[in-house]
């Protein structure tokens, strides 16, 4: 499945899932603050916007981490392709000879 953002294809794998979830934590940072302040005034709703912005925060980290897990395992891939590669040649080598 080859991905075709650009992002992704510039700084590897999981990039613009990283970008968008810090997005929602921040987005969810502002709400829940907002809550704490509505909350000063009319406890139920800032209440509400608190627990709002908390459910969006954790989006946004599990959508970091998705990221994150997509680049290691960009990596993974990376490596394993380049001592498979490393590996042929060496075999290449011993029979060469």
């Amino acid at each position: 499945m080859a991905d075709s953002n650009p992002l992704n294809k510039i700084f590897g794998a999981g990039t613009t899932d990283k970008i968008e979830g810090k997005a929602e934590q921040d987005i969810g940072t502002v709400k829940r603050n907002a809550g704490k302040v509505q909350g000063e005034f009319d406890g139920v709703e800032g209440a509400a916007r608190q627990v709002e912005g908390a459910a969006q925060q954790a989006k946004g980290k599990a959508q970091k981490d998705i990221g994150t897990v997509k680049n290691k395992a960009d990596e993974v891939g990376s490596n394993i392709k380049e001592s498979a590669k490393d590996l042929r040649d060496s075999a290449e080598d011993l029979f060469d000879r």
